[in-house]
């Protein structure tokens, strides 16, 4: 608990247990040290190491490879649930209706 005096400067954040208070704001919320501290954090870029570049391309390789894969699976689940539900007559193979060329060839980079 502080007590303050008239004349006496009050932050943001301060508040009145009792009594009344009249303040004038010098600044609004928009020029206080916390937005401007935001304001500069916010045009900070993250430095880009060789490692994260390395692993960015890595990670990009493995979802070109994995996400096919993946999807294939899901692929001949769902049609497991449609054929047993009556809507669908037969099974498609995945392959007639994706190709997977471009994870492959990833992959083999």
């Amino acid at each position: 608990r502080v007590l303050k005096d008239p004349g006496d400067t009050i932050y943001a954040g301060s508040r009145i247990e009792s009594g009344e208070c009249t303040a004038r704001v010098l600044c609004p919320a928009s020029e206080s040290l916390c937005a401007r501290m935001e304001r500069e954090a916010r045009r900070v870029r993250p430095h880009r190491t060789e490692l994260t570049k390395g692993l960015r391309r890595v990670l990009l390789v493995l979802i070109a490879v994995a996400l096919p894969l993946a999807a294939g699976k899901a692929f001949d689940l769902l049609q497991n649930i449609l054929l047993d539900a009556g809507v669908l007559e037969k099974k498609v193979p995945y392959e007639d209706l994706v190709t997977t060329g471009f994870a492959e060839e990833a992959a083999k980079k």
